[in-house]
């Protein structure tokens, strides 16, 4: 168990694997979150409500809204929870609309980019939302027509009106997706349609309820009263009957009006097969509300549908929906409002001081004898709403996590890698994870001063190297045998030269030039590189350490390089056993990363440092300014005493407060103390900042005179 970091157990991530009775946490991967809250696609994206809550589905309704993508998918969120409830991919191409036919179904339709003659391809799917099975709504219909520009569901979700751009309409029955009628030539060019509420569904039902009745009398009578019935009676209630056999299959009657480029409005009435032209009527609307954009509002509606009864739900070309009053002002709640299965956890809901406080409250407790996870205690001067919403995130917490936290045996920088994850704040991950796991490795060699020569003996003993997520940040020993395993999965793999000459330059860079030259010699006669390829292996295979050699190779690279033949120059001085020049001239030319990369896998572990202490003095010039990336480099170059004074330098009081007391040196440790009980005052725990300020020595003694002569005006 000694030589396996406390960090990277094969149970747990942040676990703490000395014994078997111990507490462990499972790895906080996506598989493990309750819900993921997912943010909307780029624009454009079509939007459409489902159909509104009446008393008959009062059970079964979810407010859903499905947005149609670019890419072809339909993301549907349930708006009271703001959750992703489905992502379907049903599209090769940017859904332009959708309707619903149902609670539990939708139609979605897709163009795809006309051809020569302005045709497309036409997508009209019809969608199952429980199993997220689709199916070709208009069957072999699509390929080479006029693109739909619209579709519209009747009211009853019997009908479908299919408008397309240049071709006349098409009414479908949604039931049994069979072509009712298809408009004649000459029909008006639609310019914006609807479907009425009226039908006459219910006289149908009444119709259909007295022929069922009739029937039942019918069969009761006797012989000779059924004689006495006239065939035309028995005829007409058959027919009643057969044309009322169900309610789902009757073909109610239903209306549906449009414009056209004139601005008239016509009226249409369908039942079944039939449309009949009821009447024209000249337009007479009014307003009630109206949404400009301008200086006020600087997004473009892209679709737009109401959420209810008296709210309207607008998509925007800046990649949100909003839900507007009547009024055309936005309605919306807090997060903390919205109606969850179940208590979430999310420290960004309290505000930003509160949340920093339960952060402190998470990682370190030293002013008291034990862990706890109860806030009301603290001497926190905010007011109660505040400390009820901690204490609730901290209800909320997982009942893993809370044994972990009171565990008096969980380390810090455990601690903090849990808290980090906790937060989702990737930078803070990050830093810990590298930390500590470079803490642990140094320690185990007794030394936290320890020098690069003294590492490379031990990293062959190192079981657990850092993930190789981190890249350059990994042991150099670990890092060059990935990158072998790596280009020999592409050498299996390659299929054309451009493929293979990759592979042959990694293969160079490497040092393995044995099988470059098998890769070299490959070259077929008829491939114009058939020559250099063949002198390149000549010269691969030929070259001598001896000194006239490595003259003549190294004047020659460092001419390619200065012609702009950077790449190639950087290989023959690899050829020479010349990597560290190659990673200064790469350095030189600004190629960091691919010197970082060169010196990771060619050089030994004093030069492979030189070269990384470079880019850190790079990464913290003012013109690059990446002083984060920096500290993970010096962290796993072991320069702990750097990072420190880089944390302190940065203005991050917490985390060069915590990364301190794995490392201390006496000095800065005082400061880093006294900065650390300021950060606590700010937030209002003055017991905590109190035992700090008492431990920073001299610069603390200020602060320690301030936070006693409060306690007193309190007191009095």
């Amino acid at each position: 168990h000694s030589t396996i970091s406390p960090l990277y157990s094969p149970i747990s991530f942040c676990g703490i694997p000395v014994g078997t009775l111990q507490n462990k946490l499972p790895d906080l991967s996506l598989d493990n979150m309750i819900r993921l809250l997912s943010g909307l696609p780029l624009p454009p994206f079509a939007i459409r409500m489902c159909p509104p809550l009446t008393t008959k589905n009062i059970k079964q309704y979810q407010p859903l809204l499905a947005v149609g993508t670019s890419n072809g998918s339909v993301l549907v969120y349930n708006l009271t929870s703001g959750y992703l409830y489905k992502e379907l991919s049903i599209h090769s191409c940017e859904v332009k609309g959708i309707e619903w036919t149902g609670l539990n179904g939708f139609l979605s339709f897709a163009t795809s980019t006309p051809n020569n003659l302005g045709l497309v391809r036409n997508e009209l799917q019809v969608v199952d939302l429980p199993t997220g099975r689709s199916i070709a709504f208009r069957g072999e219909r699509g390929n080479d027509e006029p693109a739909i520009e619209m579709i519209k569901v009747s009211h009853l979700k019997q009908y479908l009106a299919v408008v397309f751009k240049d071709k006349p309409l098409e009414l479908w029955d949604i039931r049994t997706c069979t072509l009712l009628r298809e408009m004649s030539k000459n029909f008006p060019t639609i310019t914006a349609l609807e479907w009425s509420p009226s039908h006459n569904l219910k006289s149908l039902r009444k119709k259909q309820l007295a022929a069922r009745e009739a029937m039942a009398r019918q069969t009761v009578v006797s012989d000779t009263e059924q004689s006495s019935l006239e065939s035309s009676m028995i005829s007409l209630l058959q027919e009643a009957e057969s044309k009322s056999e169900l309610s789902q299959n009757i073909s109610a009657r239903e209306h549906f009006v449009f414009t056209d480029t004139d601005g008239q409005v016509y009226h249409l009435t369908v039942e079944g097969n039939s449309v009949k032209d009821s009447a024209r009527i000249p337009p007479d609307v009014q307003m009630v509300s109206s949404l400009r954009s301008g200086r006020n509002v600087s997004f473009r509606v892209l679709d737009v549908d109401w959420c209810t009864s008296d709210k309207v739900i607008l998509a925007s070309d800046d990649g949100c929906i909003r839900v507007l009053e009547m009024t055309m002002k936005p309605a919306c709640f807090r997060m903390d409002e919205q109606e969850l299965s179940e208590p979430v956890w999310c420290p960004y809901l309290p505000p930003p001081r509160a949340s920093l406080a339960l952060k402190a409250f998470l990682l370190h407790q030293p002013w008291d004898n034990k862990y706890s996870l109860d806030i009301s205690y603290i001497n926190y001067p905010e007011n109660e709403n505040i400390k009820n919403m901690l204490q609730e995130q901290l209800y909320s917490l997982s009942n893993d996590v809370k044994k972990l936290l009171l565990d008096p045996e969980f380390t810090l920088l455990q601690r903090c890698l849990l808290v980090s994850r906790l937060y989702g704040d990737e930078s803070e991950l990050h830093f810990w994870t590298v930390a500590a796991h470079y803490l642990h490795t140094y320690s185990c060699n007794k030394s936290l001063t320890i020098k690069a020569e003294d590492v490379v003996a031990s990293q062959e003993n190192w079981i657990s190297p850092l993930d190789i997520c981190y890249d350059i940040l990994c042991e150099n020993s670990y890092f060059q045998k990935f990158q072998l395993e790596r280009v020999n999965i592409q050498e299996v793999k390659r299929s054309n030269y451009d493929h293979t000459r990759k592979c042959t330059d990694q293969l160079l860079l490497l040092g393995q030039t044995d099988r470059a030259v098998q890769l070299l010699l490959e070259t077929s006669a008829e491939n114009p590189y058939y020559y250099c390829d063949s002198l390149k292996a000549c010269l691969v295979t030929t070259v001598t350490s001896s000194g006239p050699s490595q003259s003549t190779i190294k004047l020659v690279a460092t001419n390619m390089i200065a012609n702009g033949k950077l790449a190639e120059g950087v290989q023959l001085l690899c050829l020479i056993d010349k990597a560290a020049d190659a990673c200064r001239y790469l350095q030189t030319y600004g190629e960091w990363n691919r010197a970082a990369w060169l010196a990771k896998v060619r050089l030994n572990a004093e030069e492979c440092a030189d070269v990384l202490k470079r880019w850190v003095d790079h990464l913290c010039s003012p013109q690059i300014n990446q002083k984060s990336k920096a500290i993970l480099v010096l962290l796993s170059l072991g320069c702990f005493m750097r990072v420190a004074e880089m944390l302190h330098r940065s203005l991050t009081p917490d985390c060069s407060f915590l990364y301190s007391l794995t490392c201390l040196s006496q000095k800065l440790i005082h400061a880093i103390f006294a900065d650390y009980a300021r950060s606590l005052k700010s937030l209002g725990f003055k017991q905590a900042a109190i035992l700090f300020a008492t431990k920073a020595g001299v610069p603390g003694k200020n602060l320690l005179s301030e936070l006693e002569q409060q306690k007193e005006e309190v007191k009095e």
